[in-house]
């Protein structure tokens, strides 16, 4: 017999997922890169094909992550992406573009998706990302 408040969060879900959309106010493409040799260029050739495209936010996480940089550990604050509950097809290693944020210094930066959330009650898609630009 299934609990009333599980059944209550499964009800409320489909509202509080449609909220957490009304907050994503950036535009922008989560993207898989290829990269081919061009011979006649002499140079590898990346492609960004995407495989999500529009709405979503991004922020600053207000917690820290450690990782390597040129051999020193370094503690910064990742970037935080929310997407559309919905969306499938996300993995790390893929490239995050913005066309337009409320961050302005993000629009046209390829951010790196680390992390992908699969939390099965969650209102949201959220991606840890690494801006490589930094």
């Amino acid at each position: 017999r299934p609990s009333m408040l599980g059944h209550d969060v499964g009800h409320a879900l489909p509202e509080l997922r449609r909220q957490a959309e009304s907050l994503m106010v950036d535009v922008g493409t989560v993207n898989i890169v290829t990269s081919v040799f061009d011979p006649t260029m002499n140079a590898n050739v990346e492609t960004l094909t995407p495989v999500y495209s529009g709405r979503m936010r991004v922020w600053r996480a207000t917690s820290s992550a450690t990782a390597e940089a040129a051999g020193q550990q370094v503690t910064a604050l990742p970037l935080r992406c929310a997407l559309p509950w919905a969306t499938s097809g996300i993995e790390p290693g893929q490239i995050v573009v913005l066309s337009a944020a409320a961050d302005p210094r993000l629009v046209g930066k390829r951010l790196i998706v680390r992390d992908v959330s699969s939390a099965t009650h969650s209102v949201r898609r959220v991606l840890t990302l690494v801006d490589h630009q930094d």
